[in-house]
Formats: structure tokens, C-alpha cells, sequence
């Protein structure tokens, strides 16, 4: 396996700043909740991700929506964390052409640094 390559849009660092200031103000009205009791409640539920690209307003205009249903995840007195993620795939994109054609059995291997703790993991994730 190598690092696949990179794809997608590119943002400035700027940007990438604007937008989560943007957002640290738009969630700094939700309550928070601590990763022990985020674990709790994560373990009852079924997870769905889907994942879009939105104006920055309409991502705040959610937020607003949601308010009473939903906190923030807040360790230490932070809200925000950074990390980096890099995915392994084979030479000839097995894992991204699975991912994409919605097999049901597949796999994902990636590292991901947590910038803010310096730790860093590897991860191995099945579906199906």
C-alpha cells in the first residue's frame, strides 16, 4: 500500500481560518459535553455520516436550527482540535473504488496525528 494522492479543493491556511473562527462562534452557543459521556451516548447509536460543502452561512444557520438538540464536544476548555489524516490505498485505488461503488465489504487504513495531544494512531476500519 502507498499514500494515495491527494483530491479534492484547495483552501489558504487563511481560509481554513476564517472558516473555523466562523464556526467557533456559531457553536460557542451549544452546550458542551465531555468525551466520556459523548462515548456513552455515541455507543447507542447508529452512525450515518454524509458529507457536504456549504457556505459558511447556511453551516451557521444549522447550527441555529439544531441548538436544542445537539453540544459540542469540549476537552480541557477547547472545542476545537486539530489533526491529519493520511490514507493508504493499493497502486491501483482499491479502497477509494470500493468506497465509491458502495461495496458492502470493504476496508480503509489510515494514520491520523492529533496535533494538539502529539499522539497518532493507525487505523484500520471494515464495512460489511
Amino acid at each position: 500500500m502507498s499514500a494515495a494522492p491527494a483530491v479534492g479543493l484547495t483552501a489558504t491556511r487563511d481560509d481554513v481560518s476564517r472558516f473555523a473562527d466562523d464556526i467557533d462562534g456559531a457553536v460557542a452557543v451549544l452546550p458542551a459535553i465531555g468525551l466520556d459521556e459523548l462515548n456513552v451516548r455515541a455507543a447507542l447509536q447508529t452512525r450515518v455520516d454524509r458529507k457536504y460543502l456549504v457556505d459558511r452561512t447556511v453551516v451557521r444557520h444549522l447550527i441555529g436550527l439544531t441548538a436544542g438538540a445537539h453540544a459540542v464536544l469540549q476537552i480541557d476548555g477547547r472545542r476545537s482540535f486539530g489533526y491529519q489524516s493520511v490514507y493508504f490505498d493499493t497502486p491501483d485505488l482499491r479502497c477509494f473504488r470500493d468506497h465509491r461503488a458502495g461495496r458492502r465489504r470493504r476496508f480503509k487504513v489510515r494514520t491520523r496525528l492529533y496535533r494538539d495531544s502529539g499522539k497518532s494512531m493507525l487505523e484500520v476500519k471494515t464495512k460489511g
